[in-house]
């Protein structure tokens, strides 16, 4: 296993999975001269984006000294852990070529993690309008689908525009866990089916789902096999770390699903005894792209766009999914292919760009739910909308007592734009 922050041995590296050698420039060091007079001095660093990879190249100068200097030259090489394992400069930029979860074409890297509360149509479309390139409904109980429960079809709720999306199912029967996706697949719900074996609350655990399966492999793998004799969809895993520190077990179960037929993994390098606490090992994550042939995405403490992008060349996996970040911050996603990989800290939304996101979110509220239940139910994201907004917590409590969306969004607009 790879130590925290998961340095690997350069000769190991494989290429990344998403993007193509075919553009770099491997130049000898000896045929690099910069287009300048004297030597060649160095004025800064720059990080440069495009398509998604952070490369960086040192920038020249002319230099108005004498021959005889000290200025640094040109590096020999450039290493980028994940992607290449040896660039010589200078570079050019890469090219994004996408990667398959199954039959289904993945174009992007920004996937919206399945919030059981939050990641409802409204906010998935929210963040698709915003860069999100794939989402995943909130988990639905295979056994209340199976019975026609009136809260699994809500979880179900569908739009055009919320295309590509995974449907995400819990459950502990290999059996109804297999109905659940036929009745998915013969309504075109879905085009790829998740199963949950991460979620570490304890009503879904005590059940035998989520997190609970992976104390029990050979059930887990059942219904892998099951869902997928059922359906011709793409079938895709959650996973968590393990159980807890003595009981690691992402890679070796991670192994035994691709056998059982799962076309991709989504890891949360954290254990179901952590739950949303401690540390995210992406170590693991890390582990799990190089034991298994099929594409791995990653998430946990992922707070910026930089900070993702920076996991995914580091780790190699094909992608990177944001849950709790997202939330009051939308606008992650349409951050996603224009920053530096150095921008590794929280990723803080101008209020502008806060209000914008809050208004459009209460107009898709409005088209799903109406305008009452979108004022009731929209209550529980104005926390995250003002968080860390000074003077806050008083617009807060007042939200949490408004009767109308108009309320909601004037209470918004006075903190976030005061004037308006």
């Amino acid at each position: 296993m790879n130590s925290p922050g998961y340095a690997r041995k350069e000769e190991s590296l494989p290429p990344h999975p998403l993007y193509s050698e075919k553009e770099l420039d491997y130049s000898d060091y000896k045929q690099y001269q910069p287009e300048i007079d004297g030597c060649p001095k160095k004025v800064e660093m720059t990080t440069l984006v495009a398509e998604n990879i952070v490369v960086q190249q040192e920038e020249y100068t002319q230099c108005n000294e004498q021959e005889r200097c000290d200025h640094v030259k040109p590096p020999q090489s450039i290493l980028l852990k994940g992607l290449f394992s040896c660039i010589k400069a200078p570079m050019k930029t890469t090219t994004k070529t996408g990667f398959n979860i199954g039959s289904l074409f993945v174009k992007g890297t920004a996937f919206l993690a399945p919030m059981a509360g939050f990641a409802n149509l409204p906010f998935r479309r929210l963040c698709r309008e915003l860069g999100c390139d794939f989402v995943t409904t909130e988990m639905v109980s295979a056994e209340g689908l199976v019975r026609c429960g009136a809260g699994s079809e809500k979880l179900l709720a569908d739009h055009p525009l919320d295309r590509p999306r995974a449907v995400q199912l819990f459950g502990a029967d290999p059996g109804s866990m297999a109905r659940a996706a036929l009745l998915i697949q013969e309504r075109d719900l879905a085009d790829v089916l998740d199963i949950n074996m991460g979620c570490p609350v304890r009503k879904v655990v005590s059940s035998g789902a989520g997190s609970a399966l992976l104390k029990v492999p050979q059930k887990a793998i059942r219904i892998v096999e099951a869902v997928k004799k059922a359906v011709d969809l793409p079938i895709t895993v959650k996973l968590r770390a393990g159980w807890d520190q003595s009981n690691i077990c992402a890679v070796e179960l991670g192994l035994r699903l691709e056998q059982a037929g799962a076309d991709a993994l989504f890891l949360h390098p954290r254990t179901k005894a952590q739950g949303f606490s401690g540390r995210a090992d992406w170590s693991l994550v890390a582990d799990l792209v190089d034991a298994v042939s099929i594409p791995v995405i990653g998430g946990g403490d992922v707070r910026s766009p930089g900070q993702a992008l920076s996991h995914m060349l580091e780790t190699g996996c094909a992608g990177v999914q944001v849950g709790r970040a997202a939330l009051g911050n939308p606008g992650i996603f349409s951050k996603w292919p224009k920053v530096s990989v150095n921008q590794s800290g929280t990723w803080i939304p101008s209020p502008d760009e806060r209000l914008s996101a809050f208004e459009r979110h209460l107009q898709l509220y409005i088209e799903y739910a109406g305008e009452k239940k979108a004022a009731l139910e929209l209550r529980k994201h104005v926390p995250h909308y003002f968080r860390g907004i000074p003077g806050a917590s008083r617009y807060k409590a007042a939200a949490q007592q408004a009767g109308s969306c108009d309320e909601l969004l004037d209470l918004a607009r006075k903190l976030l734009v005061p004037g308006t």
